[in-house]
């Protein structure tokens, strides 16, 4: 098993190992963190995409991100002894985004994602039936998130069956805010949504 961890907007590789030292034990041993792509222009944090309002145009530039990490993963699995999986996807935002496009896809060996504050934005590529169907996506939200709201989480719990996927846990916390903490790691602060 391989870990591969994709932070949010703002952050780094090197932060969001940081942030992630509390819970080592529940990754497996050599996780990778990957690094945005792109430095935000006025600030130099790391990105993996810019934003924007339009979700048809957001979609469209997580999709070619997705393309670069897809292959940053399997340029990294093709060096592993265990190469050829299962890997897992931990993602936060941007990172969450990402591994979720991926989950849809089907084409790495992915046995779970654990995807914190993201969502699939409409507008993107349909995938009905792409995705492995052994595998399982947790879905961390929050009812305080300042940026995700809980519908733009249930369409996405939808697309992610569409594309496959019958193990979708959409768990919900109740007041964290949108930033990556502790919290959203701590599987007692979330309950299982009801659909």
């Amino acid at each position: 098993m391989t870990d591969f961890l994709l932070h949010g907007f703002g952050s780094s590789a090197a932060l969001f190992r940081k942030e992630w030292e509390p819970f080592a034990p529940l990754l497996a041993p050599g996780a990778v963190f990957l690094d945005g792509f792109e430095a935000e222009a006025l600030t130099g944090h790391r990105r993996w995409f810019p934003f924007s309002g339009v979700e048809s145009r957001l979609a469209a530039m997580l999709a070619e991100s997705a393309d670069r990490v897809e292959a940053a993963i399997a340029g990294h699995l093709r060096t592993c002894p265990d190469g050829d999986g299962p890997i897992r996807l931990f993602g936060h935002s941007q990172g969450g985004m990402l591994a979720l496009d991926l989950a849809c896809r089907g084409s790495l060996p992915i046995a779970a994602v654990h995807s914190f504050a993201a969502y699939l934005p409409a507008g993107g590529p349909p995938r009905r039936g792409t995705a492995r169907h052994d595998t399982i996506v947790h879905l961390h939200s929050s009812e305080g998130d300042q940026y995700i709201r809980r519908g733009q989480v249930r369409r996405t719990v939808e697309r992610l069956r569409d594309a496959g996927i019958s193990d979708v846990r959409d768990r919900v916390a109740a007041r964290l805010p949108h930033a990556f903490s502790a919290a959203w790691v701590e599987g007692a602060a979330f309950a299982e949504a009801s659909q």
